[in-house]
């Protein structure tokens, strides 16, 4: 990559950097899948193991920095003066197991884990300063279980009923640890980073339920409703905190959720509505029972796929997201947002070649943002994407 990105620090006042980005990855994965050990209850085994290795090379270069003035008679910006470099890596492995039992027609148990091992390390090169140079190194289990139950099977509709507990493991990318894109600020020592070296991999303990129930509308006709509940708590959860300006590791944190749906298919047509209900809340810290930012409390979607002309077919989704904060005092609402999305398929021989729209109405809204640590009345907005367009081909027998 090679990407110019300007930076609104503070009201009439940016920086502009330019970054020469490299990255190489090595992967591999092999995965065993046969029938479990000879018990009366049979199931079914699922192993393997993973690795990667990953290199970065990252250049940054300073182009502009200043007031609308400045940058209205800053000529082309050129190459910039080099400001930062380094190389990064990122070494990691992982072996996992499932099995699946079934000690009956109706019920199905499963049981499983994962070990995941990660090294990652930061090696500064000129003009970057010496010390900058870290390297982190983690081992973590997650384990996991599961229980689905068929409760209900008669002639025209069934049910199922699951829950789940586990454990998750998610660490920090590459460039929320290292990334050396530097921001001036006026004190000392008068430019900082956003990344964290220091940053720890999140873990999450939780549990999941929930049940789904299909019947048949008619002959060709049918409607599945689904209602799920869920819980995790979370430690070391990575966040951004704007008083300090960079990548942290939240002490606790918790999220709940209740998740409630309708599909309804029949012929060449089908449609849905989904509702989604959740509270992310810090326990630790000033802010202890305060929504976690920039997470919306509501989710509303509803679609529907109908049939055109030729075999073609037209897929509309709305989606709609509100009630987010953006401080972590839960002072700031973040705006509610709706967008529409569009996808059309056209038959072609054996191949079909499927147009999407994203944002399909162009609407402007943002999905984060934070205010100015030095004046709160003032508010910087990420906006998400305008209208998008992507085109494409499929095949398949």
């Amino acid at each position: 990559g090679d990407a110019v990105r300007t930076l609104v620090l503070a009201p009439g006042f940016a920086d502009t950097k330019r970054r020469a980005l490299e990255a190489r990855r090595l992967a591999a994965t092999a995965l065993l899948d046969a029938p479990g050990p000879a018990l009366p209850w049979g199931g079914r085994v699922t192993a393997g193991v993973e690795g990667s290795a990953t290199r970065m090379e990252s250049r940054y270069f300073a182009l502009l920095t200043g007031g609308p003035d400045a940058y209205a008679a800053a000529p082309a910006p050129g190459r910039g003066t080099p400001d930062e470099a380094g190389t990064g890596t990122r070494h990691a492995a992982a072996a996992f197991v499932r099995w699946e039992l079934h000690p009956s027609a109706r019920v199905r148990l499963s049981l499983g884990g994962r070990l995941d091992w990660l090294r990652d390390a930061w090696a500064p090169r000129a003009p970057s300063d010496p010390a900058t140079a870290a390297e982190a190194e983690h081992t973590a289990l997650s384990p996991r279980a599961g229980v689905n139950v068929q409760y209900a099977r008669g002639a025209g509709h069934e049910g199922w009923a699951y829950a789940s507990v586990g454990r998750s493991f998610k660490a920090a990318t590459p460039d929320q640890l290292f990334d050396r894109r530097t921001i001036p600020v006026p004190f000392e020592p008068f430019r900082l980073t956003v990344s964290n070296p220091e940053l720890r991999p999140q873990y999450g303990t939780g549990w999941e339920a929930g049940a789904r129930h299909r019947v048949a509308l008619s002959p060709g006709a049918e409607a599945s409703l689904s209602l799920a509940a869920y819980q995790v708590e979370m430690r070391d959860e990575l966040d951004f905190d704007v008083e300090r300006f960079r990548y942290v590791n939240l002490g606790r944190s918790r999220h709940r959720g209740v998740e409630a749906g309708v599909d309804v298919a029949g012929g060449r047509w089908a449609g849905f509505a989904a509702l989604s209900v959740q509270r992310a809340e810090q326990r630790r810290g000033e802010h202890a029972g305060r929504a976690l930012k920039a997470i919306p409390a509501h989710t509303a979607a509803a679609g529907v796929d109908a049939p055109l002309p030729a075999g073609a077919a037209l897929a509309v989704t709305a989606t709609r997201a509100w009630r987010a904060w953006l401080d972590d005092a839960n002072t700031l609402r973040l705006p509610g947002w709706t967008r529409v999305d569009a996808r059309v398929t056209v038959p072609a021989g054996r191949a079909r070649v499927w147009v999407e729209a994203f944002n399909l109405l162009g609407r402007a809204y943002s999905v984060t943002g934070y205010p100015d640590s030095a004046d709160p009345s003032v508010v910087y907005y990420f906006p998400a994407a305008g209208r998008t367009l992507q085109v494409g081909v499929s095949t398949g027998s």
